[in-house]
């Protein structure tokens, strides 16, 4: 691994000024993980990777190179005649749980499951969660999380 250059080490420094500068009691908002926020995040990812397909959150890599995040699985739709599949977006916000993720922001046009294909690969990706478990004003908790790639014969 190369030498870290002088402008990498100035943004370091600069990052661990800003830490610095919170309350240790506020640090989560920075994504700095106390012990406890740290187990939350772990069970978190735990029940991510419980679940089975496609997941909000998952990676999409379509036909023409672009790459977007699910944002909504649409699942039992086909039997009233609807696609079965998911619906993608290029960015927004992904509050995950115990049991999943959940999407806020726009949605693209749904894309059936019939064009995806799981690579086996997985991507770091953004979310969210509340500090120690508790929801409220300015208790949300940057933190990334490891999601699923799937190709899609789609295109966007």
């Amino acid at each position: 691994m190369p030498a870290p250059t002088l402008a990498a080490e100035a943004r370091a420094a600069l990052r661990q000024q800003i830490i610095d500068s919170y309350p240790a009691s506020q640090r989560y908002l920075l994504g700095e993980l106390d012990e406890r926020d740290a187990a939350i995040k772990a069970e978190m990812q735990a029940g991510l990777d419980r679940l089975n397909g496609p997941r909000v959150g998952d990676f999409i890599e379509f036909a023409n190179g672009t790459i977007e995040r699910v944002s909504h699985v649409w699942d039992g739709m086909a039997e009233y005649g609807g696609t079965d599949g998911v619906q993608t977006s290029a960015g927004g916000s992904w509050h995950v749980s115990e049991s999943g993720a959940s999407f806020s922001g726009g949605l693209n046009s749904i894309i059936a499951f019939t064009t995806l294909t799981d690579t086996g690969e997985t991507r770091d990706g953004s979310g969210w969660f509340w500090h120690h478990g508790m929801s409220g004003a300015n208790r949300g908790v940057p933190a990334t999380f490891t999601f699923r790639v799937y190709r899609s014969t789609a295109t966007r």
